[in-house]
């Protein structure tokens, strides 16, 4: 068990990322031959009575999911490069191929970690900035030699400070997930909704955005036959949640869970729940699925929700898919995110189909 400390200390150190807090994250994507790639997230977990920082990281390929941990030394000393594994496993799907191994998952996020290791690292920062076009609004970069490939820094990404790894490894989002922050510093909290991929799972398939893993909800209430999978991902001022939950029994059974569901996203169902539906969206889904599409009512927050009722061919598995986006009112990017997140949940949920 970690021992962390009661009370983050503060550090005074130049850094090429951004002062560091528990709840911060960033995504990545690396994009390789044959249609092939792997997914990062790099979450701030917290940090040790030593001082040093522990990440958790999950990780994706079109095969497989690992998720792992790593331990950064934040001053080391000597040849120590301070980033060490604290272990890695395999959390779904099966793959021999070696770039799918755990460990091998893993060094990729200790690679990006390690840009930020070296205290005059920071001072590329006075060099002259290359222009881009990366995700994040990032149009920035300063070039950082590394032992196995140049780093692009830019000091907004958090964590790391690399919006750009080698050839092939891009930052995709970051942003700060801590309900326990009082006040909204700022508005970088960004949602990837880049690289959907097709990804199965126990019972169906489902395309997502590939830097979200979408994972069995052990939070959820215990329910015979029912098994509930959700993804979360972005931070305080946007964020997006997706949920799969499937259904399986008898056909009574599941005709009237069906029936349930129905009268949830019904026009009263929903404005019990605070949201309106949208008349002027409507999906046609195929057989006797159903497709809802609605916005938040009167809440203190602006956002928008698409979901997806699917019965198998057998009548005894059913679906329920639901995608959910929240964005700060006052987020100066919030009509451009929410028409991307509607493009992208309409997507998701057209994508469902039972394996």
């Amino acid at each position: 068990m970690w021992k962390w400390r009661n009370k983050q200390k503060t550090s005074s150190e130049r850094r090429v990322y951004p002062p560091r807090r528990v709840g911060q994250y960033v995504t990545y994507i690396q994009e390789l031959d044959k249609g092939r790639w792997v997914a990062l997230a790099i979450l701030l977990l917290g940090q040790q009575e030593d001082g040093t920082w522990v990440f958790l990281v999950d990780s994706k390929s079109p095969e497989v999911e690992n998720r792992g941990a790593v331990q950064v030394n934040p001053s080391p000393k000597g040849n120590d490069l301070g980033v060490l594994p604290l272990g890695a496993e395999r959390v779904r799907g099966d793959s021999d191929e070696p770039f799918d191994m755990p460990q091998v998952h893993l060094s990729l996020a200790m690679n990006l970690l390690l840009a930020g290791q070296s205290q005059t690292a920071v001072d590329v920062y006075n060099d002259e900035p290359v222009e881009v076009d990366l995700p994040c609004e990032i149009a920035q970069v300063f070039h950082l030699d590394g032992a196995v490939g140049q780093y692009e820094l830019n000091p907004r990404v958090l964590l790391t400070g690399v919006a750009r790894y080698g050839d092939n490894i891009s930052v995709t989002s970051f942003g700060l997930n801590d309900p326990q922050v009082p006040d909204i510093a700022g508005y970088e909290d960004w949602v990837d909704l880049s690289h959907l991929a097709r990804v199965e799972h126990d019972g169906f398939a489902l395309q997502y955005p590939a830097t979200w893993f979408l994972r069995t909800d052990d939070n959820a209430e215990p329910r015979d036959g029912v098994v509930e999978h959700t993804a979360y991902t972005g931070g305080i001022t946007c964020s997006a949640v997706l949920g799969v939950t499937i259904y399986t029994g008898d056909e009574a059974w599941i005709s009237e869970e069906r029936s349930a569901l129905l009268e949830r996203f019904s026009e009263e169902g929903l404005s019990q729940l605070g949201m309106v539906p949208r008349s002027h969206d409507a999906i046609a889904p195929p057989g006797d699925s159903f497709i809802s599409s609605s916005d938040f009512l009167h809440a203190p927050v602006d956002g928008t929700s698409y979901s997806l009722i699917s019965r198998s061919a057998s009548g005894n598995c059913l679906a329920h898919v639901s995608t959910t986006a929240c964005i700060a009112k006052e987020h100066p990017r919030k009509s451009d995110t929410l028409a991307s997140m509607e493009r992208v949940f309409r997507k998701i949920v057209q994508s469902f189909e039972f394996v």
